[in-house]
Order: structure tokens, then C-alpha cells, then sequence
């Protein structure tokens, strides 16, 4: 059953830097985001298709937008309107995006060519990394690490309702005594890329259909991870190198009641938290008027923001009456970015009498 939580917002407990003081939700206005008082919302572009990650430009500052089944990135300019960058198309939607050393890359999902990451030159021009990863179940979402390797999240393929079977991240023994062989790529996992190779690495696995990754202040990778919605609230984890985090036996530390594997690689962890929703894009934060650096916003593509205490994980509602929030990141200007794909407006969210 997933965890509801009301407009009433709570003040986080137990963080080691004191997040914002948020108060009772004031009464929604026409087609605005409801925040919390001090906070304001702005729209900054319009009428954008199925978007899936936010970043930005490292000359301009402005937003760059990633949409998906266009298979397109756009720069947002000062007046709203969309300059296009790049335009892909023919190998399954973009599903998420990163910036290392100044140069764009874009996550492809899962068609003829399987999924793959693209190199996005000043030119608009794309190149494929060696890197062929599985076509299964969903590539992306994508984050660059100050390893200067991208990160990128590959689902399972029982999350992407596929045919194709599950490539397990090492050997393991399956029930009735088979054995299921690993390989890299895998499925259910986070793996590292190294841009000028395209060398894969794993990263953590065990994971159902990661949505979100973000890294923390302290390098910590954070992952949201959508699941089965009659098993357990989707959820929040801190992904740690080399961890097994469950699926498809555990959803969360749940052991779920029909056991694929014989012997588990490890006992799956504890969950950072449980999210409200169906959880999306993830945004750690940066500013104090956003909680500091030990807290993390995620996306509810049901309809809101949620705000979580990296150190207790308590969890409380952001912000309400979005329709689909998607992909969500913090500005070089330290306001929070939002694309919303139900009325495809890209919001700007930030502490009112900020410029």
C-alpha cells in the first residue's frame, strides 16, 4: 500500500543541515504549482512534447530539454521559445541526458539498434559510444559522476513488459536448480560508462525500472526505482558500489512471494525511504533555501514534488497540482527546474525576491 502524505508539510527531523521551514499549503491558483509559502513558480517555456531530463547549457546557463519519443534536445531561450540542438529518431525515445567535461549525452532507449549512448557534438551531430547496451527494458536515465564516467539506469525486462529474458549482473542460481549466467550489460541495474571508450562497468543492481539518479553532495548516487504498484511504494535508494538492492526477489527488504533465485548475492539493504507516488527524476539539493546539500527532491509523476532528508529519510510533500512532473534539476541561478509532460510547461521554482 503506498504511503499517502498530506499538503500539510512537515519540518524534516535529524538532518545535519536544517532544511526549509514549510508551513501549511496556501490555496492553489490557476494553473500554478501549489508550494509552499515563500516559494513561487514561474513558466518559463511552453507546449514541449514528452519531456524526460533537464540540464543546462555550460556557456549560457540556460535549460536545455530533452523529449522523448521526439528524440530531440532543445535550448530554452530567454523568451520561452525552443532553439533546437539535436534531433535524433528511429531507435526508441531519449530517455534521459548528462553533461561531462562541457560535452552533452543523451540516453536511447531500446530499439532495433538497442539502447545506446550518444555523444551530442557543438554541431548537432551524434555519434554512438561503443557502449551497446540491452534493448530489453528501458535505458536511462543518465547522470554524469565526478569520476568523469556517466552513469545510466537499465530496467528490467519485466518492467518494460518485454520478452526478452533478464541478464542477471553476475551468475546466479535460479530456483529448481538452473543457473542464469551474467554478463555486462545487465538488466535491473545502474552501470558506468566511460565516455572515451565506452567501457561498462556495474555500478549496484537488483533494481526494478530506475527512473531517477542523481548524485549527492558527498558522491553518494541516489536512485528512485519503480515498482509494482499492488507490492510496495515505489522508492528512494543510496546506491552503493558492488550492492544487490532485491529485485526481482525483494521489493525493498519485502521478500515477495514467488522467489526466483535459489541464493541471493546479498541480503538487499534497507530502502533510504518509501516515496508517495510514482517516482521520476530526482534533484539533489545544492542551496540552503532548498534544504542544503543533505536532502533530495523527487518528482511524483502523479502530481507533485516530494522532499526527502537524505540523513532520515523522512519524506514531505514539495510542492502539488502539477499534472506529470518528469525530470527536475537545480540551476546554476539555484532555482529548481521542472518539466511537467501533462501540460508540457517547464517551470522555474524558486524563493520568492530571488532574481
Amino acid at each position: 500500500m503506498r504511503m499517502v502524505v498530506g499538503l500539510t508539510l512537515l519540518i524534516l527531523a535529524g538532518c545535519a543541515e536544517r532544511g526549509p521551514e514549510f508551513t501549511e499549503l496556501p490555496a492553489p491558483t490557476a494553473a500554478q504549482p501549489t508550494l509552499p509559502t515563500g516559494y513561487g513558480a514561474r513558466p518559463e517555456a511552453r507546449g514541449l512534447s514528452d519531456p524526460r531530463a533537464v540540464l543546462f547549457d555550460p556557456k549560457s546557463g540556460r535549460p536545455l530539454v530533452v523529449e522523448g519519443e521526439a528524440a530531440r534536445v532543445s535550448l530554452v531561450q530567454t523568451d520561452g521559445s525552443l532553439l533546437p540542438v539535436a534531433q535524433g529518431g528511429g531507435n526508441g525515445p531519449w530517455t534521459g541526458a548528462a553533461m561531462v567535461g562541457g560535452t552533452l549525452y543523451v540516453a536511447e532507449s531500446g530499439g532495433p539498434l538497442g539502447g545506446r549512448i550518444l555523444r551530442v557534438d557543438s554541431d548537432g551531430g551524434l555519434k554512438a559510444l561503443k557502449a551497446k547496451l540491452p534493448g530489453g527494458g528501458t535505458v536511462g536515465p543518465l547522470a554524469a559522476g565526478n569520476d568523469g564516467w556517466l552513469y545510466v539506469g537499465v530496467a528490467s525486462a519485466h518492467a518494460g513488459a518485454s520478452k526478452t529474458r533478464d541478464i542477471p549482473c553476475q551468475d546466479v542460481r535460479i530456483k529448481g536448480g538452473g543457473r542464469m549466467e551474467g554478463a555486462v550489460p545487465c538488466t535491473g541495474s545502474v552501470l558506468r560508462v566511460r565516455p572515451d571508450d565506452g567501457e561498462v562497468e556495474v555500478h549496484a543492481w537488483g533494481f526494478r525500472a530506475p527512473t531517477g539518479l542523481a548524485f549527492a553532495a558527498d558522491g553518494t548516487l541516489l536512485v528512485s526505482d519503480h515498482l509494482p504498484q499492488a507490492q510496495t511504494a515505489d522508492l528512494l535508494w543510496q546506491a552503493v558500489p558492488g550492492v544487490w538492492y532485491g529485485w526481482p526477489d525483494f521489493a525493498g527488504q519485502l521478500a515477495l512471494a514467488d522467489p526466483q533465485l535459489a541464493d541471493i548475492p546479498n541480503p538487499p539493504p534497507p530502502p533510504l525511504a518509501q516515496l508517495p507516488g510514482a517516482a521520476a527524476g530526482i534533484a539533489a539539493a545544492t542551496d540552503p533555501a532548498f534544504g542544503g546539500t543533505n536532502q533530495a527532491f523527487v518528482a511524483d509523476s502523479e502530481g507533485g514534488i516530494d522532499f526527502t532528508s537524505l540523513d532520515s529519510g523522512e519524506t514531505a510533500r514539495f510542492a502539488a497540482d502539477l499534472q506529470r512532473p518528469t525530470a527536475l534539476a537545480f540551476g546554476p541561478d539555484g532555482a529548481l527546474w521542472v518539466t511537467d509532460a501533462g501540460d508540457g510547461t517547464l517551470w522555474r521554482i524558486s524563493p520568492m525576491g530571488a532574481p
